[in-house]
Parts: structure tokens; sequence; C-alpha cells
């Protein structure tokens, strides 16, 4: 029988291999994992007591704004991004979230969210007939979107990015209270 060991904050250079047969357990603080007699180390799951069930593959952003886009039509600027690690073999989700105005009636508001560089999916066009108000962007108005991107695999880093911009130049268009979360799923 395997010697007890105290989980919390081991550095893996000072857990000692276990003779055949047996295995130690030590955590870094965020993942437990198990050492076999060969000096192997396995990732075992989370260290009980950290604050969310998925270690490491729970990754948040958040920008509380406003961030204002007023430049040429069509040419996005960013809003937030987050660079999670994705293992192979799990699945993940993205979700965002964010308030927008647009201080135009005639032209749109765009927004994309682009994986390592491509658009997803994802994008709005939306044309809110407001003009003028008196908040950041020019418009008093704010509209909430929520959203999700659901079976995101691969392996390595990942780069996600919220974007905005205007169907026309010179026309205000903000984000605010954004929000990026990822997470394993399977």
């Amino acid at each position: 029988m395997g010697s007890q060991i105290d989980l919390l904050n081991q550095i893996p250079g000072d857990i000692e291999t276990p003779p055949a047969g047996e295995v130690a357990l030590w955590s870094d603080g965020v993942g437990v994992f198990q050492r076999d007699s060969a000096g192997v180390d396995t990732l075992i799951g989370p260290t009980p007591g950290t604050t969310n069930i998925y270690g490491t593959e729970l990754v948040k952003a958040s920008n509380a704004g406003p961030v204002v886009y007023n430049g040429p039509a069509n040419i996005y600027q960013d809003a937030l991004q987050i660079n999670p690690l994705l293992i192979s073999g799990r699945t993940y989700t993205l979700e965002w979230s964010f308030n927008w105005g647009y201080n135009a009636a005639n032209t749109d508001f765009l927004a994309r969210v682009l994986q390592n560089g491509v658009s997803t999916p994802w994008t709005m066009r939306q044309e809110p007939k407001d003009t003028g108000g008196g908040g950041p962007g020019g418009t008093d108005q704010r509209h909430p979107v929520s959203f999700f991107l659901d079976d995101i695999t691969g392996v390595g880093g990942f780069d996600f990015r919220l974007q905005l911009s205007s169907s026309a130049a010179g026309v205000d268009a903000v984000m605010e209270n954004i929000r990026f979360k990822f997470y394993r799923n399977e």
C-alpha cells in the first residue's frame, strides 16, 4: 500500500517515485496527479477544494467597456480576446455576452467571433434605428446579446476574438459588459 502525502502544492521534482506496484498522488494546486513506479505522472482530476470542477479547463475573460468603434466601414476591431489551451480528445464550449449600441438609423452594427483568425458561423448585423442619446457611442440604447459555440475540438493553444464594426464609416458602434467563458463539456 502506498504512502499518504500532502496533496497541496507539491513540486514534481520533490515527489519520490514509488516502488513497483504502488502509486503516489500529488497536486500542483490545480490538478491531482498519480505517479507510477516508472515515474510517469498522469492527471486524474482537479485538486479537491479548487474553485471549479474543470481545473485549468475553465477560462474566463471580461471587459466592462465601453469599447467604441468609429472607423472605416466593415473593418473590425477587437473588443475581447481569450486564449484557452485545448486537450486532445475533449470537447469544449465557448459562451459570450455583451450589450451593444449604435448611433445610426439607417446603417448596421456589426459583430463577429473569430476562432484562430477565421470567422465562426456566428455573425451579427443589426440596424437599431437610433440616433442620439447621451451614452458612450452616441446613443443611450443598449441591446443585450448572449450566444455560444458548442462542440469545439482540437489540441493546443486557440485564439478567440469578439470584434465589432459598422457598416458605415464614422458611426459610433459600442460594446459594454463583454464576457467570454470557455469550458470543457465532455
